[in-house]
C-alpha cells in the first residue's frame, strides 16, 4: 500500500492536547478510572504497571472502555508483542470506535500481525464492521521480535490524519504516513478497544502501555531553541523544544557566531532526530575565548515564532604543564571523613578536565576524572570520593564546584598528590605537589580536619612556603573557591575595617552583625578580639588565637558573654594580631549597637 501524504496540508493544523482519556496502569487494575469490560479475566496489571494478556489457553481476547470524541484529537499508546507477529498472533488496537461491537461499529484501529515477513502498523476503517484498509507505516519495521513501538495518531478538524511511530518505544517519534479521511465523525462516545489473536504458546506475549487520548487545540505556544552543544571546531547542533518549518531551520542566515565565525556553510536537519539542525562552519572556532552562537526566530509547524536565543560555546584545549595545578589538599580530615584535592586553572584556556588523572606518584595509585565539565580560566574544582560529607564538613561557596570522583587515598604525615594527562596512552605530569604535615602552621595545635593551601599559583608548587593550613575562621578549608590564605596584593592602607559601625542585633536579616574585615601581609597570623563597653568593662571576649587568612573578615553578632543581646550604646573593640616572628600590634575600633534601623 502506498502512503498518502496531504503533508503540506497538515501542517497549517499543528496542535496541542487537553486530556480527555488516560490509562497507564499505575493504578494497578482495569475496574477503576477507567473501567475496562470485556475479557478483563484475560489480562493482568504486571509488575511493571503494562497491561499484559494473560490468557489460559489459544484463543481470542478483547477489551474496551469508553471515552468521549472531539472533531480534533490525538491518541498515543505504547504495544509491545514479545513475538514475531504473523496471521495467527496478532493485534488490533481499535482507537477510535462507536460500538463496542466492532462487528456493527464504524470507526478506526491499527492492526499489527499479518501472513508473510512485511508486517507493517496498518491503518484501517470499520463501516458497520466492514475494514478497509486505509494505509500502512514502514514496511518490515514490525516483522521481528520484538514487534513493538510508541504510536501517536492526530486528526484535525479538517479530517487530515498523521501516524507517528517510535519503534524503540522511546520519545523521538517519527512521521510514517498522512492520509486524509472524513468518513466517520468522532465527535460522539466512543469507545477504545484492544483485541488479542494467539496461539498456546504466546498467551502472555502481549503488552500495552500509557494509552491515552486528547482533545487538540490550537498550537499557540512558541518553539524554543533549548540548547546548543559543540561537536568540534567546525560543527555545532542544536536542538528546538518540537519541529519547526525546515525552510527557516535549515537556512544559514539564521544562525551566527561571533569571533570571526560568522554564519555555517550549511544548516541540516538530523534525520533521526528531526528536532536537531546539524550547523557546518568553514571558520573553525577559536579557543580560549566564549563563542556566542545566536539563533534567530524560527516558526514551529503552526507558525508561532521563537524568540532569539543565545549559547556560550567554548572550544576546549589539552593542557599542558603548569595550566593545571594543585591548589590544595585535604589528607587528614575528621575522624570517619572524606580527602580531597582542589585544581586550579592558571592558564587562559578553556579545560575540559574528563579523562585526567589524580594520581599519588608515592603509591603509584591514579584515578581517573569522569566529569564533563570544561574548567574555564581562574576557575577551582575539589574531587572527593564523598561529596556529601566535604559538604557538611565545610562551608562551600557552590556545591557544583565539589565533584563526586574516586581520588587516590593520601598518608597523613606525607605523601603525593599529582595531576597528569592521557594523551592516547602517554601520561604527562601537569603538577606534582609532594606534601608534608610539617607544612602546617606551626602553632595551629591539631591539624586534623584542616586542608594545606596554596599561597601562590606561580611560585613552585613543592616549596614549602608556598603552603600552609587553611584558616580556622573560614572552617578549615576551602574546597572549590579562593584559597583563605594568598600572597595579598595591594594592600589596604589600615589592616582592619569596619564599613558600618552601627548595627542592630534583632534578628530582621538588617545589618545583624558587625562586620570586621581585615588585610594582613602574609599568613600566619593569630588574633586575639575583646569587646568593652564605654566604661571598659569586658562584654565579650569574642576571638582567642584565631588563626587569619589573608585577607577575609569576623564579625560580632552583638550577644555577650552572658548570651544576651548587648544594651543599646557605643563599644570599643580591642584586636591584637602576632605571628611566630613575635611581632604584636593592637589596634583598637568603635561601634554602635543600635536600636531596630529604619
Amino acid at each position: 500500500m502506498l502512503r498518502i501524504h496531504f503533508f503540506v496540508f497538515f501542517v497549517a493544523f499543528c496542535l496541542s492536547a487537553n486530556g480527555q482519556f488516560s490509562d497507564n496502569f499505575s493504578d494497578g487494575n482495569l475496574n477503576l478510572d477507567p473501567v475496562w469490560n470485556g475479557d478483563v479475566n484475560n489480562f493482568v496489571v504486571n509488575d511493571d504497571f503494562q497491561l499484559q494478556l494473560m490468557a489460559p489457553e489459544a484463543g481470542e481476547s478483547y477489551i474496551h472502555s469508553p471515552y468521549s470524541g472531539f472533531d480534533s484529537l490525538q491518541w498515543d499508546f505504547d504495544f509491545i508483542l514479545e513475538m514475531n507477529p504473523s496471521g495467527s498472533n496478532a493485534t488490533k488496537i481499535y482507537f477510535a470506535i462507536d460500538n463496542p461491537d466492532v462487528s456493527i461499529a464504524n470507526g478506526y484501529f491499527l492492526q499489527i500481525g499479518e501472513t508473510g515477513s512485511d508486517d507493517a502498523i496498518n491503518v484501517y476503517r470499520l463501516d458497520s464492521g466492514a475494514e478497509t484498509l486505509i494505509t500502512s507505516a514502514s514496511i518490515g519495521s514490525v516483522a521481528s521480535e520484538p514487534a513493538q513501538a510508541r504510536v501517536q495518531i492526530i486528526k484535525n478538524e479538517m479530517n487530515m490524519w498523521q501516524l507517528k511511530a517510535d519503534y524503540n518505544v522511546g520519545n523521538v517519534l517519527i512521521t510514517e504516513t498522512e492520509f486524509f479521511d472524513d468518513s466517520h465523525n468522532l465527535n460522539t462516545s466512543l469507545f477504545f478497544g484492544i483485541h488479542c489473536k494467539y496461539t498456546a504458546t504466546r498467551v502472555d506475549k502481549f503488552f500495552y502501555d500509557n494509552i491515552n487520548v486528547e482533545e487538540i487545540t490550537p498550537d499557540t505556544e512558541s518553539p524554543i531553541a533549548t540548547s546548543a552543544n559543540l561537536i568540534d571546531a567546525n560543527t555545532v547542533e542544536v536542538i528546538f523544544s518540537e519541529l519547526v518549518q525546515s525552510s527557516e531551520a535549515e537556512n544559514p542566515a539564521n544562525y551566527s557566531i561571533n569571533n570571526g565565525v560568522g554564519n555555517p556553510l550549511s544548516a541540516v536537519f538530523d534525520m533521526q532526530m528531526p528536532n536537531k539542525v546539524i550547523l557546518s562552519f568553514a571558520n573553525a572556532l577559536p579557543g580560549s575565548v566564549e563563542n556566542i552562537l545566536t539563533v534567530k526566530p524560527v516558526s514551529d509547524l503552526a507558525g508561532n515564532l521563537s524568540a532569539e536565543a543565545t549559547f556560550p560555546l567554548f572550544l576546549y584545549e589539552l593542557p599542558e604543564v603548569g595550566d593545571l595545578i594543585v591548589n590544595e589538599i585535604l589528607a587528614d580530615p575528621n575522624t570517619g571523613g572524606a580527602d580531597f584535592v582542589e585544581i586550579y586553572n592558571n592558564s587562559q584556556k578553556f579545560i575540559q578536565v574528563q579523562g585526567l588523572l589524580i594520581a599519588n606518584l608515592s603509591k603509584e595509585e591514579s584515578d581517573v576524572i569522569n566529569s564533563d565539565i570544561i574548567l574555564l580560566p581562574g576557575e577551582y574544582l575539589a574531587f572527593t570520593d564523598d561529596k556529601n560529607d566535604i559538604l557538611d564538613q565545610y562551608e562551600i561557596m557552590d556545591s557544583e564546584r565539589i565533584i563526586q570522583n574516586n581520588i587516590p587515598s593520601f598518608n597523613i604525615e606525607s605523601g603525593n598528590v599529582s595531576i597528569q594527562l592521557d594523551n592516547n596512552g602517554e601520561i604527562s605530569t601537569l603538577d606534582s605537589f609532594d606534601y608534608h604535615e610539617d607544612f602546617h602552621y606551626i602553632l595551629l595545635d591539631d591539624p586534623k580536619g584542616f586542608s594545606l593551601e596554596r599561597l601562590s599559583f606561580d611560585a613552585d608548587t613543592n616549596n614549602a612556603e608556598n603552603w600552609t593550613s587553611a584558616a580556622s575562621v573560614i572552617g578549615g578549608a576551602t574546597p572549590g573557591y579562593q584559597n583563605s590564605n594568598i600572597i595579598a596584593v595591594g594592600m589596604q592602607e589600615d589592616i582592619f575595617d569596619i564599613p558600618n559601625r552601627i548595627f542592630s542585633p534583632d534578628g530582621d536579616n538588617n545589618e545583624d552583625f558587625l562586620v570586621i574585615n581585615y588585610e594582613i601581609d602574609q599568613p600566619g597570623y593569630l588574633m586575639n578580639m575583646k569587646i568593652f563597653d564605654d566604661k571598659g568593662r569586658l562584654e565579650r571576649d569574642l576571638y582567642r588565637n584565631e588563626l587569619l587568612s589573608t585577607n577575609g573578615f569576623v564579625k560580632w553578632d552583638g550577644v555577650n558573654e552572658l548570651g544576651e543581646i548587648a544594651r543599646f550604646g557605643v563599644y570599643i573593640v580591642w584586636i591584637e594580631i602576632f605571628n611566630p616572628n613575635g611581632d604584636v600590634s593592637q589596634f583598637k575600633k568603635t561601634c554602635i549597637v543600635a536600636e531596630k534601623l529604619n
